[in-house]
């Protein structure tokens, strides 16, 4: 199942790369992008070879404050963004990804500390980054996706155990493949210049 998450992740790699001089996506678009899905597909290669599932944390560490820097972008296109918003999200998605391994390897306490820290990240998302316009579409994409994580998470043997181990790995991957490679097509197809 990582092989082909991979295999994935590497086709949006392609189609941006196709797509982006076409809709002359901005370059800090781009590079974000690219990294984030180049990243992922790597880390999956990774876990593939036999390195462990909780190598989707350093996975997560990496990509996720790369996708809120993408939504911070966007929201800046339309309205000039304090920089204090963009280091405030970044930290939290840190910290939360950290609570996170801290609850699946430690305690399910942590649980409730990564909820909060996500509620925060939810909070300057529509409250202070709040702009309208194409951030919008965007926002609610986002916001369905990322809360989509700790549902799924409380679903597994961890939390209330509805859900075995390999089907909440896999509903990981799709939320990946959505939360990652779909959520940059719509990004630079919002932002596109024809």
């Amino acid at each position: 199942m990582e092989l082909w998450y991979s295999v994935i992740m590497f086709m949006f790699l392609c189609v941006y790369m196709y797509l982006s001089p076409r809709w002359k996506i901005p370059s800090r678009f781009r590079v974000l992008h690219y990294t984030i899905v180049s990243w992922s597909a790597f880390v999956y290669l990774l876990i593939h070879s036999g390195y462990g599932n909780d190598l989707r944390y350093f996975d997560w560490v990496v990509t996720t404050p790369l996708l809120l820097l993408a939504l911070y972008f966007t929201a800046d296109l339309t309205k000039k963004q304090k920089p204090v918003l963009m280091l405030a999200l970044l930290i939290l998605q840190m910290v939360t990804i950290m609570f996170g391994a801290l609850a699946e390897r430690v305690h399910i306490l942590f649980y409730g500390a990564g909820v909060i820290t996500v509620l925060g990240v939810l909070y300057i998302i529509w409250g202070p980054l709040r702009v309208e316009g194409k951030y919008n579409v965007l926002l609610k994409y986002f916001t369905v996706m990322w809360t989509a994580y700790p549902v799924v998470y409380i679903l597994s043997p961890l939390g209330f155990a509805v859900f075995t181990d390999r089907i909440i790995d896999m509903l990981f991957i799709i939320l990946s493949i959505f939360s990652k490679g779909v959520f940059g097509i719509i990004d630079m197809y919002l932002i596109r210049r024809n």
